[in-house]
């Protein structure tokens, strides 16, 4: 089995820093101004980030490479950073640099947005360890592996990108991120497994983050399903969430289960990386990590993004932001 394929661009220090300088400039919040914040950032992108950078975004939004992660290295950071927040349930709402940049990075890769039932509809999201939450199957727990899958599987409109910024990750307690490439897995399986795969079979659980607001059906969905652009694949965090009376299709469910653990990749993120995922084509999750909660644990941002009308599923409704 094959590593995951993804890309690498690291800033310069002066890029960095020129970036900072600049993004440091976004006098509207992210949470309560975040139209005013988008417009800011887009223009301080266009005018300083360095263009290999924005050809690359322009390559991955385009699908035209196979890229089912990328990772970004030295990106802006604010000089003192705050203590990791204690709650999930919305962003910081004054601007740091690396908030301002990991929005500039989503921006050039679409549209970003949110879920009524998820959190309250932010449009970004701090994950964090959540001392309630420490043993839950989701972003907000650190105890227990977060199993490898899509984010937002069970919606007819989850994202086309996933992006993750890290603020904090202390190696004390490092946490990493697993990463497989879920269309190079497919490719490796049996035809029968592969046909049993795409029918329309499973029933996808609604997870208890979108537990709030008007409640969500489960649906019968495939797991894979052949694109344009090569595999799009779905899969709940929790195993439990994704169930079928069919025996053959659970047999192969559990195959690719296991196809996909083996097939995936330890990326530890630092302070000032920003990881791009396909969630089409990749799957990702998190390796359980210990936490004092004093303001010290590990701490990302995180944005869905949906990519332009042309590369949108065919089957999928327009995004609704909030």
């Amino acid at each position: 089995m094959n590593a995951v394929p993804y890309a690498e661009f690291e800033l310069t220090a002066a890029q960095s820093r020129t970036l900072a300088e600049h993004l440091s400039y976004v006098n509207a919040s992210p949470t309560q101004d975040f139209e005013s914040f988008r417009m800011q950032v887009a223009e301080i992108m266009t005018r300083a980030a360095p263009a290999d950078l924005t050809r690359l975004l322009c390559t991955v939004r385009s699908r035209s490479a196979h890229m089912p992660a990328v990772l970004l290295k030295n990106g802006p950071l604010p000089h003192v950073l705050p203590p990791t927040p204690s709650a999930d349930a919305s962003a910081t709402p004054y601007n740091l640099p690396s908030t301002a940049f990991l929005v500039g990075c989503g921006l050039a890769l679409g549209r970003i947005y949110g879920f009524a039932n998820e959190r309250g509809g932010a449009l970004i999201h701090d994950i964090v360890p959540v001392f309630d939450k420490v043993r839950s199957r989701s972003s907000s727990g650190s105890r227990i592996t977060l199993d490898l899958h899509s984010e937002v599987a069970f919606h007819h409109n989850r994202p086309d990108f996933v992006v993750l910024s890290c603020l904090r990750n202390p190696p004390t307690a490092v946490a990493a991120t697993l990463v497989a490439d879920a269309g190079s897995c497919l490719d490796e399986m049996a035809k029968p497994d592969v046909h049993q795969l795409q029918r329309p079979v499973f029933e996808f659980q609604v997870p208890h983050s979108f537990a709030a607001g008007t409640p969500l059906a489960a649906r019968m969905l495939p797991i894979a399903v052949r694109r344009t652009y090569g595999w799009d694949v779905r899969i709940n965090c929790n195993p439990d969430h994704t169930s079928t009376a069919d025996g053959a299709a659970a047999e192969a469910m559990a195959r690719l289960a296991a196809k996909l653990r083996a097939a995936s990749r330890r990326i530890v993120l630092s302070p000032g990386q920003v990881l791009i995922l396909d969630n089409k084509r990749s799957v990702h999750g998190r390796e359980a990590y210990d936490t004092d909660y004093r303001g010290a644990d590990r701490w990302l941002q995180r944005i869905y993004v949906g990519a332009s009308a042309g590369h949108e599923n065919p089957d999928q409704p327009p995004a609704s932001p909030r």
